[in-house]
């Protein structure tokens, strides 16, 4: 099958003709290559993935204090971690509680919380979630720095702090009485 050419003229007064598939396979070529290389390398940047709400991790308030707990198998290594929430307010405000840096993983069953971090990792901003009555969105972003980390890696949707004492919010919305009883805990997590 002929294919459609282009002459080009180029300064020196040379016509080059150009094959136009040949241009269009190249540049389709080039963006799936970005497209794998940006799949297989994005694991790699973040701890939980990024899609917020299937990851095993669970939260709970123990003693005044947001605890974490990590319910699947240990991570890849993170350099970056970031706590932040936002009430549900009608002015609505994201606000960071906890960064850090350093070099950390997690595995099952391990627990974190802003006055003790997961091991590697050294607080650089350090506050507190509220206890207020509101509804709140709770975030923990991870990645390789605070640049590599644009989606949530889990957020929790907690109806009221008071319902968190004793009980275990998950990703996926409910609030239970155990930790890692989720899909996709490992079985050391619970």
């Amino acid at each position: 099958m002929p294919t459609a050419l282009n002459t080009v003229r180029i300064s020196s007064g040379v016509d080059m003709s150009v094959d136009t598939s040949r241009r269009r396979l190249l540049k389709h070529v080039s963006a799936v290559t970005m497209l794998v290389t940006t799949i297989l390398l994005l694991p790699g940047c973040m701890l939980l993935g990024d899609s917020g709400r299937g990851q095993p991790i669970s939260m709970t308030v123990r003693g005044g204090e947001f605890v974490f707990r990590w319910c699947g198998e240990q991570t890849d290594e993170f350099r970056y971690l970031e706590l932040g929430y936002a009430e549900y307010t009608p002015d609505r405000v994201d606000e960071r509680v906890f960064t850090g840096t350093g070099q950390a993983t997690l595995s099952p069953g391990d627990e974190f919380s802003i006055a003790a971090p997961p091991e590697g990792i050294v607080p650089m901003t350090i506050g507190s979630f509220p206890r207020s009555k509101n509804r709140l969105l709770i975030f923990l972003y991870t990645g390789r720095s605070e640049s590599v980390n644009s989606q949530p890696s889990a957020t929790f949707d907690v109806p009221s702090v008071s319902e968190l004492e004793g009980n275990w919010a998950y990703v996926s919305g409910g609030i239970h009485d155990k930790p890692c009883e989720m899909r996709g805990a490992a079985s050391e997590g619970g």
